[in-house]
């Protein structure tokens, strides 16, 4: 890549209010925002269900959900600390150069 073209880039590139309005188009007209209600709803009542007909399935319930959520976090962790240490190990030494 050349200097010019990284210039052209650069200007030409990006423009912050083409970008905000483009993302709000995006986030209206997204699909996700409709989903992601039903869900909540889906659950939330799910959960009602169990806390008001089987509380201990409801506890055990619980218990699992808050000890996957707690646990993911840390596997994706554990899966960059590698990522890390490969690329690390992959990046020459400034006397190799």
């Amino acid at each position: 890549m050349n200097e010019s073209f990284r210039q052209f880039v650069l200007d030409h590139g990006r423009n912050d209010k083409e970008v905000v309005d483009t993302e709000g188009l995006a986030r209206k007209t997204s699909s996700w925002q409709y989903t992601k209600v039903a869900l909540s709803v889906m659950v939330i009542g799910i959960m009602v269900f169990l806390f008001a007909t089987q509380r201990d399935l409801y506890n055990s319930t619980l218990v699992t959900l808050t000890s996957i959520a707690a646990g993911v976090p840390a596997v994706f962790n554990f899966f960059a600390l590698f990522q890390r240490h490969m690329a690390a190990a992959n990046t020459p030494s400034p006397s190799n150069q």
